[in-house]
């Protein structure tokens, strides 16, 4: 009788330790893009993200401007930016700007167009 509780008690054991070792955190850390533009020689991109921020990357410069949004775009309509960080001439951290997309596109403060890769 007591090899049979003793089994029965190693059965449960390994029985959740699967139950714990199939169950993995939902929660993503990372966030996922929802929309990304790119400029006409591609080398600037602007990456929007699920969680309202925003990246800009300019090859050969790295991050140059992050921070985030407000509407949506993935659609076209305003946008408006609010920069946390801004390397460059063409604007500075604390500050916002609204663009309007048209056609999947708009026109930067650095006077690039930046358009929307899947519009």
């Amino acid at each position: 009788m007591k090899g049979i509780k003793n089994y029965l008690f190693m059965m449960a054991l390994v029985a959740a330790l699967f139950g714990f070792a199939a169950c993995s955190n939902d929660s993503d850390d990372e966030p996922s893009a929802v929309a990304v533009f790119t400029t006409v020689d591609g080398k600037g991109v602007l990456t929007c993200y699920d969680n309202g921020s925003f990246n800009v990357v300019i090859d050969g410069y790295g991050t140059t401007a992050r921070g985030t949004y407000e509407g949506n775009p993935r659609q076209d309509g305003k946008v408006t930016f609010k920069y946390t960080y801004f390397a460059g001439v063409y604007g500075s951290a604390g500050t916002a700007e609204t663009f309007n997309i048209v056609n999947g596109s708009f026109t930067g403060p650095d006077g690039n167009t930046y358009t929307r890769k899947d519009g």
